[in-house]
């Protein structure tokens, strides 16, 4: 029968045997969150000189029981401020070798605090560990999950929107392949593979944000999910090991690679009886070109379809050439200029199919000279009173309505509470309404049918009254995308309008 331990246990010796991999245990500097001094006891049985060992507890009561314990090492209560008792104890240019930083919560909670420590595990020369293990809560109410917009955005400067994307859509596949643990107890919530993906993406633009003006990048790192009892009562969790080299990189090559080694470390669920494999079938980290491939000769390639077989053969010249960048400069700009000289054959072309489609329209084949139109008769003055009107100003008022609607997105999309107000006032001005007690609700009105359940309808009336499609949607996607904080795109919105018409017919 296979022996029973604490999970969490299992990764603090787990991290111990990581960080003996790049130094000798009785000579590393190591430190870690005091706590009840859990952590320090591994240390002690692993023969880490107490002179080596430091415990960083803010806690008056933990830290006076870890002060008076058996435990060798040295008691300190601030994060920010060990570097400036390093250098005052070590001398300048003191290094740690290993680090644990174990969180109660998320990273962004003690950034700031951790942002001044993290070049002493970074530094040093190749006779420093360069060790750093983070563990943070994979269940705690924190602002990484209700605020995830921010984090999306800011993920944009790390690795751009393409990998973003891909690293998201990853770690959430990891999240449903996850084991469920029976530690949990049953009035717990279950975990939400949707929260877990955002939290562990908060924590990469976290530690992608601390590391991007540093020329370092992990060279190993290792991924451990658990559900701990340490505290008494089951508690998920999270821990990452990372082992550091120097990287002379450009920050945003440094956050790409970061991205990258990410989603390829492996990620084991650690059980009381020991550690599964978290598998999936893993795809790239994409890029603009893979996730978006663009033809630059579509409508070129549309119009050869109906050339010359020589216009077909200079073509295929030219496409190849673009296509394989390992062609010679000069038989691209060959291609290039064969292909200008067929530019009169396609233009004649491009005429002609336009006067046969012409001619198809008026239900002919094939265009004809145009035949002598008699002089139609000028038509009645519409009836005032009458249906033809009345559609117009119809129109001329949903359009007005759906222009509102697009000012006050605008606003929304800002996160700017004036701006809002100000398109707001703008809005009853525009509408015409008076009265403070209707503005309100008219206004409010508007705003709530552009999201929600309302969105593809909206979509879809915003289209028919603006028209403007290939401008109209791609603002749409960015303003969706910065309202909401999730990905969106232009073929998403078309489905939902598509949908909400099918709902009215």
């Amino acid at each position: 029968m296979p022996s029973v331990r604490e999970p969490k246990v299992a990764v603090l010796e787990a991290f111990l045997t990581f960080v003996h991999l790049f130094k000798d245990l009785k000579q590393v500097r190591i430190a870690t969150m005091g706590g009840k001094g859990a952590e320090a006891q591994h240390w002690k049985q692993a023969g880490i000189p107490g002179e080596n060992g430091w415990l960083i507890e803010r806690n008056k009561s933990r830290s006076t029981h870890l002060v008076g314990s058996d435990l060798p090492y040295r008691v300190h209560s601030s994060l920010k401020s060990l570097p400036r008792v390093f250098a005052s104890i070590y001398g300048p240019g003191a290094v740690l070798d290993a680090f644990h930083l174990d969180l109660c919560g998320m990273l962004e909670a003690q950034s700031d605090a951790f942002r001044p420590v993290l070049p002493l595990v970074l530094e040093g020369g190749d006779a420093a560990g360069r060790c750093l293990a983070v563990t943070v809560a994979d269940m705690r109410r924190n602002t990484s999950v209700e605020r995830f917009r921010d984090v999306w955005y800011r993920s944009f400067a790390l690795i751009g929107p393409q990998r973003a994307q891909a690293l998201l859509k990853t770690m959430k596949a990891e999240q449903r392949a996850m084991p469920r643990s029976e530690r949990v107890v049953p009035h717990q919530e279950s975990m939400n593979p949707e929260k877990a993906a955002r939290r562990e993406f908060s924590l990469f633009v976290e530690i992608g944000e601390l590391l991007r003006d540093l020329p370092f990048l992990p060279s190993g790192m290792v991924r451990y999910a658990y559900v701990s009892r340490m505290s008494g009562s089951p508690f998920r969790m999270r821990t990452y090991f990372f082992h550091f080299e120097r990287r002379g990189l450009a920050p945003l090559q440094r956050s790409q690679q970061l991205a990258e080694l990410w989603i390829a470390s492996p990620l084991s669920f650690v059980t009381e009886t020991g550690m599964v494999p978290v598998n999936i079938v893993r795809e790239p980290v994409l890029t603009k070109e893979t996730i978006m491939p663009i033809d630059p000769y579509l409508n070129l390639r549309q119009l050869v379809e109906h050339a010359s077989d020589a216009a077909k053969e200079q073509f295929a010249k030219l496409a190849s050439a673009t296509g394989d960048t390992s062609k010679a400069q000069v038989e691209r700009d060959a291609a290039v200029k064969e292909v200008g000289e067929l530019r009169g054959e396609l233009t004649a072309l491009k005429q002609r199919l336009s006067e046969m489609a012409a001619g198809i329209l008026a239900g002919g084949g094939e265009s004809r000279p145009a035949a002598a139109v008699p002089q139609a008769r000028p038509r009645r003055p519409a009836n005032l009173n009458g249906s033809a009107v009345a559609h117009a100003d119809a129109l001329t008022a949903e359009a007005k309505n759906i222009r509102v609607q697009m000012d006050l997105l605008r606003a929304l999309a800002t996160k700017d509470a004036a701006k809002l107000e100000e398109a707001k006032m703008a809005a009853r001005r525009t509408l015409g309404v008076t009265r403070k007690s209707n503005a309100g609700n008219i206004v409010g009105a508007l705003q709530a049918r552009t999201g929600g359940k309302f969105r593809g309808n909206f979509v879809r009336r915003a289209m028919e009254a603006l028209g403007k499609v290939d401008t109209l949607l791609p603002e749409l996607v960015e303003l969706y995308g910065k309202i909401d904080g999730l990905p969106i795109t232009q073929n998403q919105l078309e489905r939902e309008a598509l949908q909400a018409k099918r709902k009215d017919q």
